[in-house]
């Protein structure tokens, strides 16, 4: 993500990720395949309204496809019993990041944890990487 209110999104999800009644709740509904703004807003549910309300803002502006692989990647933490964790890193090199609208997903499977990385300059992202919602 990489700029204000990224931050502090994904510290909120990556400690909302490592709650028990969140984990049981979220591993239910991906067992049932539910769709990932479903899993999305069971998460968010723990939180309270104005922190739910911001995490899902921030996460519109990203594609279910990169939201899916941020879940996907807490579903091997989790299966594996790793702790996980979402981490904003800024873009070492934004002026790029923004001529050529990249987007940066990097998840790091380690001994002992699962890392997501995300990196982008919010809203110059390329038309195919386009938000669906």
């Amino acid at each position: 993500m990489g700029a204000t209110g990224c931050e502090p999104t994904t510290a909120v999800l990556t400690t909302l990720l490592a709650r028990p009644d969140v984990r049981s709740a979220l591993r239910e509904l991906m067992a049932t395949g539910a769709p990932i703004d479903a899993q999305l807003r069971a998460v968010v549910r723990f939180a309270d309204p104005a922190t739910a309300a911001n995490v899902l803002h921030e996460f519109q502006e990203l594609p279910r496809l990169t939201v899916a692989m941020i879940l996907q990647a807490w579903q091997l933490a989790d299966s594996a019993g790793k702790p996980f964790e979402l981490l904003s890193e800024r873009p070492t090199a934004p002026v790029d990041f923004a001529r050529h609208k990249r987007v940066r997903i990097v998840v790091d499977s380690e001994s002992d944890t699962v890392r997501v990385g995300l990196s982008h300059i919010p809203g110059r992202h390329a038309a195919w990487y386009a938000p669906t919602a």
